[in-house]
């Protein structure tokens, strides 16, 4: 890959972001190591060539990918450049390289083996803390709102709220959340089920002068204790003020 589109990015529609801070290029390492040490691809895992490699793995991704057989190449190292491609279809390999090493990721870290690595990152916080401060810098894991593409960028779920939110890094929000999908957050809970040291969940209660606020009840449940008058109470009514 030419050194320019190492400076690279996928946005989270699929189209590419310039990124100029970006440390690491191509010319000095393999496509799956550049992808995953780009900028704001910090949340990325990288996926063995073995599974890659395995077709069973990469079942049904040939029809959502553009010049799937270049980009699988390109993803493996694999000579594919030909003499008579233009740049413009090389800049689309290079993009359906980097959709299609989401989508694989996606699937890799369901694994036994991706959920390990996923434990890895976790274990160091490369994903980002919970910002609800009662939950005391409890890890989050990354999660998407959709399995499918063009839907939503990533967010972080935490395991001890079980909330979801923004992840703080600009350069994150960049990223499809179908590269991470819906399942794994809650998988790795369910594998690693000490992920939350602290698993009981502190809500805040408001207080004016140490005494709790009372609850009021909602409109909805105050207009459910208002008694609904009849047709006959309500042509009562009328005819009282009518003959009034």
């Amino acid at each position: 890959m030419p050194m320019g589109a190492a400076e690279k990015q996928l946005d989270g529609a699929g189209s590419d972001i310039v990124d100029d801070d970006s440390e690491s290029t191509l010319g000095d390492s393999d496509f799956i190591t550049w992808f995953c040490n780009t900028k704001g691809h910090e949340f990325f895992c990288k996926v063995e060539r073995e599974y890659i490699e395995d077709n069973f793995n990469l079942f049904g991704l040939r029809q959502h990918i553009p010049n799937y057989s270049d980009a699988l190449a390109e993803i493996l190292d694999r000579d594919w450049i030909q003499e008579e491609y233009d740049d413009d279809y090389i800049e689309e390999v290079y993009e359906s390289a980097a959709t299609l090493y989401g989508m694989i990721h996606a699937r890799y870290l369901l694994t036994s083996v991706g959920l390990q690595n996923v434990r890895r990152k976790f274990v160091n916080y490369d994903y980002g803390t919970c910002p609800r401060a009662l939950c005391e810098y409890q890890a989050c894991l990354p999660i998407g709102i959709s399995d499918i593409m063009k839907q939503s960028s990533v967010k972080v779920f935490c395991p001890r709220c079980k909330e979801v939110y923004h992840p703080t890094s600009k350069h994150s929000k960049n990223i499809d959340g179908a590269y991470f999908g819906t399942t794994m957050a809650h998988l790795f809970q369910l594998e690693f089920p000490d992920c939350v040291q602290h698993p009981q969940v502190n809500r805040y209660v408001p207080r004016i002068y140490g005494f709790k606020l009372r609850v009021e009840a909602d409109s909805s449940t105050s207009s459910k204790r208002q008694p609904t008058p009849t047709p006959n109470a309500a042509a009562a009514t009328v005819g009282s003020s009518s003959k009034s």
